[in-house]
């Protein structure tokens, strides 16, 4: 997911709970605040991590070798486009995980949620 997929997914996961507690944005209230109101501590763009992380440990544990597949096609021009495994690696540093923590599934759940 780009910068701005996710700008606009905050965007709107925030308007959604803004109407659920009838408040506009010209009243004013802190991101914190409306979080608070409807008891979310956190953001759907780590709920989207969290599945993400799933999926990979799921794929991991499979028999095949589907994540070393690379598909044979033409480079574009410019910089390459951010590919879903390095959202993977992000997310797993950001929570401390390492390419062999998949293996036990129990460790691997308890840390990605």
């Amino acid at each position: 997911m780009t910068k701005a997929q996710e700008r606009c997914m905050k965007a709107a996961e925030l308007n959604f709970w803004r109407k659920c507690i009838r408040k506009t944005v010209m009243d004013r209230v802190r991101k914190e605040d409306i979080r608070m109101a409807v008891s979310r501590n956190t953001t759907i763009m780590d709920r989207t991590e969290e599945k993400c992380l799933t999926w990979y440990g799921h794929i991991q544990r499979m028999e095949g070798q589907i994540l070393q597949w690379i598909p044979r096609r033409r480079k574009k021009r410019g910089r390459p486009g951010r590919i879903w495994m390095d959202g993977v690696r992000l997310a797993m540093i950001s929570r401390g995980l390492t390419n062999e923590d998949w293996q036990d599934m129990d460790f691997w759940q308890r840390r990605v949620t």
